[in-house]
């Protein structure tokens, strides 16, 4: 008998300073590390995004205009005057962003410019006026080998026609692809 519960013992100590192997590590979801700047090196190209936004003129203030949607872009046009983003992250921390847009009548711009950027947890600082105006920085919420998920809050006041004042807020959440 004590050499069956010697045994008992024996296999139960040795199984209690085993390692499990089958349990996944946690995920939020985001695939984040919170040190995303190697993984984000690259050539990113915006495919759509979807926006939540809403509009109140101060002269009626109770009337408030809701709009939502996505945009898509096939590469030949995008909704009127929306723009679409290429954007290039180096390893020197500096990123290259493409901007393009279609105009209301049909001219095409597109705009090329150099900003830093920084990585902070989930928080992506990219330091030009585009990015940065009226804006919370770009939050990731995805970031893995293939794709890139951007959510942004914005909120813009500006003087109207007269005495009025327009504003602007919501959401806009950018997918882009990587394409290098």
């Amino acid at each position: 008998m004590k050499k069956l519960l010697y045994t008992l013992l024996a296999v139960s100590i040795i199984f209690s300073a085993c390692k499990k192997e089958d349990e996944e590590p946690n995920n939020t979801g985001n695939n984040n590390t919170g040190n995303n700047t190697t993984s984000i090196v690259g050539i990113w190209d915006l495919k759509y995004y979807e926006y939540d936004s809403y509009y109140i003129n101060s002269l009626n203030p109770t009337d408030t205009t809701h709009n939502s949607g996505t945009n898509y872009y096939t590469g030949v046009t995008s909704d009127c005057c929306w723009p679409f983003y290429l954007l290039e992250f180096q390893s020197n921390n500096e990123v290259k962003i493409t901007t393009f847009t279609e105009g209301y009548q049909g001219q095409d711009s597109v705009i090329t410019e150099f900003a830093a950027y920084h990585i902070n947890g989930v928080n992506l600082n990219i330091y030009n006026e585009e990015w940065q105006t009226h804006s919370t920085p770009p939050i990731i919420s995805l970031l893995n080998n293939n794709n890139l998920h951007l959510t942004q809050d914005y909120f813009v006041t500006q003087n109207g026609n007269g005495t009025e004042t327009e504003t602007y807020y919501g959401t806009t959440k950018y997918f882009f692809e990587r394409i290098n």
